[in-house]
Order: C-alpha cells, then sequence, then structure tokens
C-alpha cells in the first residue's frame, strides 16, 4: 500500500515531461542498456535457471523472443526515450 498515492501518480504523470526535458546522452544511454540486457542475461543459480525454463515454456516465450527483445534493447537509440514519452502521455491522457 502506497501511503503518498496522489504523489505517486503525480511523479507518473510527469514521467513523459521528464524524458523530454532531459535527453539522454551517449553515457546515460549505454547505462540503461548495460542495465536492461544485465535483467534479461543476469546471472542464475542451478535452481533459478530451472525456474525460469519452466515459465518461460508455459508462458510460450522462446529463445528467438528473447533474442528479438535483446537486439531492440541493443539498437535503442535516445530518440525511443521521446517516443516512449508520448506514449506514455497518451495512456495518461486515456486514463489507462
Amino acid at each position: 500500500r502506497d501511503p503518498n498515492l496522489a504523489a505517486t501518480l503525480e511523479a507518473y504523470d510527469g514521467t513523459g515531461a521528464y524524458l523530454r526535458s532531459n535527453p539522454l546522452g551517449p553515457s546515460e544511454l549505454s547505462k540503461a542498456i548495460i542495465g536492461a540486457v544485465g535483467e534479461l542475461d543476469a546471472p542464475q543459480s542451478v535452481d533459478a535457471r530451472g525456474v525460469t525454463s519452466m515459465v518461460r515454456h508455459l508462458l510460450g516465450v522462446t529463445e528467438e523472443e528473447r533474442q528479438i527483445w535483446r537486439d531492440e534493447v541493443l539498437a535503442t537509440t535516445a530518440a525511443d526515450f521521446v517516443a516512449f514519452a508520448d506514449r506514455i502521455d497518451e495512456v495518461a491522457a486515456r486514463g489507462s
């Protein structure tokens, strides 16, 4: 439960404007990409790999799909963050 729900929602609603007014430089973009790929390819214990493999199988997530996602992340540009800001604002305006 969020004790500051109104402030949290206000912060979310400001995300698009923040992304537009704070463009990512090359260093920040590289850090964001490395972080995203690091999450995808994080080391796991044998047990965790088994669970992850089972969940992916149950969800129908293939290695090809994961590679496509990885390639898209690696190809991300600063302009993609601005385009994402526009989409965030569209969702906020619709309320869902």
